[in-house]
């Protein structure tokens, strides 16, 4: 697995690079609530005409698969001095499409089952099967597996991220971009705190499997893992 990491010379906009959200979310459940046929719960409702998850001081903790899950692209919008949880089994959040995470308040996300016996991906604390976006926001994600990773790019903006995970802190199958962010990003293979034991596998803090890893604009990165940060 060919890796590379390129800095700084080149100019690129703060913006995320493409657009957010292109398509209506198919399914989308909440804390286990069909958020498309009840909009609004405790601590979130969603407004379908933007497709777009407010939080504003949710809190999830029980027995769904994924504690949020999409089908198709989703925004989420933290509200301004609200702190979120949401722990589900196999991933706090899951979307299968792009992902975009926004907005000023506090977001923790888990994933509470051990990796041997994990979901499809792997207890990932939030995850997406397209782009993954991260702009302006304050996000700690924590699972067996993996913290935050996507099937497709990854861009970190203006953010602060905590993510950690047994295998990697952030995993992209594609391109990962850092940008004017504060990043944490851990590994490790110790079974302990209900992390598998990942000795004898590649262990990163930060991976970007077949693309690039770039970081620029001032981000202040702390990588760490068994093997390789």
């Amino acid at each position: 697995e060919d890796q590379m990491m390129e800095t700084g010379s080149e100019t690129v906009p703060i913006e995320p690079t493409e657009g957010d959200t292109t398509v209506t979310v198919n399914a989308l459940t909440v804390g286990g609530v069909d958020a498309l046929a009840q909009n609004t719960g405790d601590g979130w409702y969603f407004d379908p005409a933007a497709n777009t998850l407010h939080l504003t001081g949710a809190y999830y903790d029980g027995e769904a698969e994924a504690a949020i899950y999409a089908e198709g692209d989703l925004t989420i919008v933290v509200a301004e001095g609200t702190e979120n949880t949401f722990n589900g089994v196999d991933n706090g959040i899951l979307t299968m499409g792009n992902l975009t995470i926004t907005g000023s308040g506090k977001l923790r996300a888990t994933a509470s089952v051990a990796y041997n016996s994990g979901g499809a991906y792997g207890a990932i604390a939030i995850a997406a099967t397209e782009k993954l976006c991260i702009f302006g926001a304050n996000v700690t994600a924590d699972a067996d597996m993996v913290g935050i990773g996507s099937t497709g790019t990854m861009e970190i903006v203006d953010s602060t991220v905590e993510a950690l995970g047994a295998r990697n802190g952030l995993y992209s199958s594609g391109d990962l971009r850092i940008s004017g962010s504060t990043v944490e990003a851990h590994a490790t293979s110790v079974q302990a705190d209900n992390k598998w034991d990942f000795r004898g596998y590649f262990l990163m803090g930060i991976c970007a499997q077949e693309g690039d890893l770039l970081i620029e604009n001032g981000a202040a990165v702390n990588a760490s893992a068994d093997q390789f940060g």
